[in-house]
């Protein structure tokens, strides 16, 4: 493995290596220099194959596998020696919340009705009563001319309700929009904040001119047991002040038949990332030199739109926490090639700045290249950036472009020909975030207006 470089020294900390006395310095200097050296590939390869096998069901929520995974998390947090949160006996954060399913939907467009298969519904909302008399609806056509790439973008912008009326000839791509649609919808009582408070209703048909419409989505509730695993790292002399890394450790569970195989283990989505965290924790368990305190934890429930998350939220006092790195789909390489991630949200605090300026060595963290898609919103950080946390993503995942996303064949035979790069993005995370645990560096406070 290649040595990492060190970032730049402030004054300040040149200033403490030099009055500790040169041999001092020297070991200092050479210690930045190896860079995160204690992150090796075996380590990282053993995890995140424990965590992508078969036998924990693809950590879905409602199989047992997230508890499965839970448990496993759990026993790393006590082998490395982290302790429970402040406020917590154990490193278990458990919550219910609500799983809504939609039973029954249609749209009628005039006389026509349209039900289920041409018919999707892309919500967070618990119930949908539209027509044509409803404030706000916006009816958008997509044709076998449009560009469609192009519209679905402008449809993902709009800050409104929507029913999309697709052409009949356009099946195939209405099927591909409904296979990354779930038909259940997770919530909190008391945190309930959907990330998207608008509706998206896709209908294929050839019906282009109507008067009258009306949009109906009927539902049942259950409860479901979940929990986020949080454990932290004490700081040395500023243990009220917390840096959070964090990654969503929960999966899809299981999915319709792909080759007969049911189980999407989600070995980057989710896997790549806990592994991250949980080489981190052991990382810097060892380093021994956090002067704040770190917190690592492992959301459950952002397949089901993010709600751990925002449960988390709920629970903290956000002027305590310095910064949040969340990371996610970083088991591949990046759009930008080798040794580079992107950040989201680049431009709504200088965390990015922070972690780009002391990236070693050749490393790059670049702003996110598909803001279009407003990643920032959807990832397991937004709920901590809208209390004012400088929390952002950091990720690898090419839009668009991996086939194998959320399916069976995300597991560790698409991931072990790229186990080197994962290795030097958790190194290079290790690295570039030390000023801001060593008290050197304070990342500015997002201001939640501007999200």
């Amino acid at each position: 493995m290649k040595a990492l470089y060190a970032p730049v020294l402030s004054s300040a900390l040149f200033l403490l290596f030099f009055i500790s006395g040169t041999g001092g310095f020297q070991a200092a200097a050479q210690k930045a220099a190896e860079g995160a050296d204690t992150i090796g590939v075996d380590e990282v390869r053993e995890i995140i194959s424990i965590l992508s096998a078969d036998s924990l069901r693809g950590r879905g929520l409602l199989n047992g596998g997230a508890d499965l995974a839970s448990d496993y998390i759990i026993s790393k947090f006590k082998e490395i020696g982290l302790v429970p949160a402040p406020g917590h006996t154990d490193f278990s954060q458990e919550f219910t919340l609500k799983r809504v399913t939609y039973t029954s939907y249609h749209a009628r467009l005039d006389s026509e009705m349209i039900t289920v298969p041409n018919i999707i519904v892309a919500s967070q909302q618990l119930r949908i009563d539209w027509n044509q008399d409803t404030p706000d609806i916006k009816v958008i056509f997509i044709g076998v001319k449009d560009d469609i790439r192009r519209k679905l973008e402008y449809i993902n912008r709009l800050e409104s309700d929507k029913l999309v009326v697709v052409d009949r000839m356009l099946r195939p791509i209405f099927n591909r929009i409904g296979a990354g649609v779930q038909l259940e919808k997770y919530y909190i009582d008391s945190v309930y904040n959907p990330r998207n408070p608008y509706s998206t209703v896709f209908v294929l048909t050839d019906t282009y001119k109507f008067n009258e419409f009306e949009v109906k989505a009927s539902t049942q509730t259950e409860e479901v047991k979940a929990n986020n695993v949080i454990g932290m790292l004490p700081g040395k002399s500023r243990q009220d002040e917390y840096v959070i890394f964090s990654s969503h450790y929960d999966g899809l569970g299981y999915i319709p038949a792909d080759k007969g195989d049911t189980i999407a283990n989600g070995a980057d989505d989710g896997g790549s990332s806990t592994t991250a965290l949980l080489t981190l924790a052991r990382h810097f368990r060892e380093q021994d030199d956090n002067e704040r305190s770190i917190l690592f934890v492992a959301f459950s429930a952002q397949k089901a739109g993010g709600v751990g998350s925002e449960y988390y939220a709920a629970t903290i006092d956000p002027e305590k926490i310095v910064a949040a790195i969340n990371m996610d789909v970083i088991g591949k390489v990046s759009q930008f090639g080798p040794h580079s991630a992107y950040i989201t949200g680049y431009k709504h605090s200088d965390l990015p700045r922070i972690l780009r300026d002391n990236a070693p060595g050749k490393f790059k963290f670049r702003p996110d290249p598909y803001r279009d898609a407003n990643l920032f919103r959807q990832s397991d950080n937004y709920p901590l950036a809208r209390l004012g946390i400088p929390a952002h993503t950091i990720s690898t995942f090419q839009l668009g472009a991996d086939p194998y996303y959320n399916g069976a064949r995300d597991d560790i035979h698409t991931i072990l020909a790229y186990i080197d790069n994962l290795t030097s993005i958790i190194n290079a995370i290790a690295v570039s975030s030390r000023p801001i645990i060593s008290g050197a560096q304070t990342p500015a406070r997002i201001n939640p207006d501007n999200l």
